[in-house]
């Protein structure tokens, strides 16, 4: 049979129109071959599920009987079809489509019928289909867009309940690509070498893939829809798509980028329709502050456990006690059990596991030069303190406010230093952002870091207790300076602060002032109503 002329092949609904058709026969007048060319379009008409597609060349082989076992489509193949069955929750239906420079379609005979039980995409292939979002109780928040593409895909169908066709399992080969909008217009996109779909049964929520995986090189990005929120990426020998609970999970020692946040852990879980991300063991954290100067000190982080909030905009560290999480830039470090930091509050907490646990706090001191210079070389026995020593805090507390360049400790501290030890109830250290953490006049919004500041002062207050080789002090109040090494201690009245010192003996005052290299101990501020007491042993 050989036709042309606006060729119409008619069956129920359906119509297949091309401008030629060529057919063989066998000796029962029963199709063999036929081949539609000169560009074949086609129309399905049905109430409840309408379809259409076109393609230069399409052509069928038939068994004996004339029935079709394969059809080939060539040339800018493109299949579009509307799910308007009842129980469907989209307004205007939920649509599937399937693009491909070649598609070849297998059909078996079903129930006394032909139906396409395979269909095999090559060359710039992709799957492309709806969904409603329905959170777990639930009600729906929108349609899913979901785009499957590839070199290669192999779909395998099924039949549902209904007697009708949906896709059961596809695999994809070269360039592999994921793509899905979420109903905030978020995009999800991720690529590898190979995957393999399995896709959910059938419903009026539309194509949902329920388990998927992605192999080789994988590569993931997250482009946020909502104004405001940062893109995240990631890097991975492997991905599952946890599908029914909307949940990605990497492996193969994969890597999450956001914003200025770069984790890498044994296991990284990413819910798709939160961006939140769980990492879990081993996990190894870098802060790099996109407003810092070049050359600027990068902030690291060690941790059980890691927890990112992309709409909150925090990142929790986890460990335990015995190993706590860790937060350090250069020999500035913060360790915890827990470690929160808010990149929305320019905020950092620090808090322990039980409530014996403590929190240990390493600030890098000033520099020599600074140390040098506040510190007069002309007084009698007065030598500058070294610089870029350290002074630890333990405490049952942290919280450090970026805004303020201050950090909070607080549930009973002690400060260790070059200069003595210091016991309190509560301190407050003053701290000074280091040269090149943020360019000048342009500091943006960088994240809570308080180890990328040295220390400048520290304020002390309740049940105060100085030690120093050879000197005790007492008071309610005392401030320390970092760079001068000085101690100024006060009391309140009735309870003045105390000193007693091996060389000057037992010292009593409104306020005292003394360094710890210095045997001077300054009496300063004292009102007339009070006097100093003084009391000095002889030794022989």
């Amino acid at each position: 049979v050989d036709a042309s002329g606006a060729v119409a092949l008619k069956q129920g609904t359906r119509t297949i129109t091309a401008p030629r058709l060529t057919a063989a026969m066998n000796a029962q007048s029963q199709m063999q071959r036929a081949q539609l060319s000169g560009g074949v379009g086609l129309l399905d008409t049905s109430a409840e599920r309408p379809m259409h597609g076109s393609a230069k060349t399409v052509t069928i082989a038939c068994d004996n009987a004339g029935r079709p076992t394969t059809a080939v489509m060539e040339g800018a193949v493109s299949l579009s079809m509307q799910d308007r069955r009842p129980g469907a929750e989209a307004p205007t239906g939920l649509t599937r489509q399937m693009g491909a420079d070649r598609v070849t379609l297998t059909m078996a005979r079903v129930n006394r019928g032909i139906k396409i039980s395979a269909v095999h995409a090559e060359g710039k292939a992709w799957v492309r289909g709806d969904a409603v979002m329905r959170p777990a109780g639930g009600k729906a928040s929108g349609l899913k867009t979901t785009t499957v593409a590839a070199d290669d895909l192999r779909l395998a169908l099924t039949a549902d309940a209904h007697g009708k066709q949906q896709p059961e399992i596809l695999n994809g080969t070269g360039h592999t690509q994921i793509t899905q909008r979420m109903p905030d217009a978020t995009v999800e996109t991720s690529t590898g070498d190979a995957l393999q779909a399995h896709f959910a049964q059938p419903s009026g929520q539309g194509l949902e893939i329920a388990s998927a995986i992605q192999t080789g090189n994988v590569q993931m990005r997250s482009a946020p829809g909502i104004a405001g929120e940062q893109p995240s990426a990631g890097i991975a020998q492997q991905a599952s798509l946890d599908g029914a609970n909307d949940v990605v999970t990497l492996s193969g020692r994969p890597r999450l980028t956001r914003g200025d946040t770069s984790v890498i852990a044994d296991s990284i879980r990413i819910t798709q329709q939160t961006g939140d991300a769980v990492a879990n063991g081993n996990v190894a954290a870098t802060f790099a502050n996109a407003n810092a100067k070049p050359g600027a000190p990068v902030t690291h982080a060690l941790a059980a456990d890691a927890v990112l909030r992309r709409a909150a905009q925090t990142v929790e560290f986890h460990g335990t006690d015995a190993a706590p999480a860790r937060l350090w830039q250069g020999a500035s470090q913060v360790e915890a059990a827990n470690l929160l930091l808010n990149h929305a509050k320019n905020s950092m907490q620090a808090w322990p596991a039980t409530p014996h646990g403590e929190v240990r706090t390493v600030f890098a001191n000033a520099s020599t030069a600074t140390a040098a210079a506040a510190t007069p070389r002309t007084q009698k026995g007065v030598r500058p303190p070294s610089g870029d020593n350290a002074v630890q805090v333990i405490s049952a507390r942290l919280d450090y406010s970026g805004a303020a360049h201050q950090a909070v400790f607080s549930g009973g501290v002690a400060v260790q230093g070059q200069d003595g030890t210091v016991h309190a109830q509560r301190g407050v250290a003053f701290l000074t952002p280091k040269q090149g953490s943020a360019p000048a006049g342009n500091p943006g919004k960088p994240q809570p870091d308080p180890v990328a500041a040295s220390l400048d002062k520290v304020v002390m207050s309740g049940a105060v207790k100085v030690e120093q080789p050879g000197r005790t002090a007492t008071g309610d109040q005392l401030l320390y300076t970092a760079a001068t090494g000085e101690f100024v201690l006060t009391g309140t009245p009735g309870h003045s602060p105390h000193v007693i010192d091996e060389k000057q003996g037992s010292i009593s005052g409104a306020t005292l002032l003394f360094r710890s290299p210095d045997s001077t101990i300054v009496v300063a501020g004292e009102p007339a109503s009070r006097r100093v007491h003084t009391e000095t042993t002889m030794k022989k």
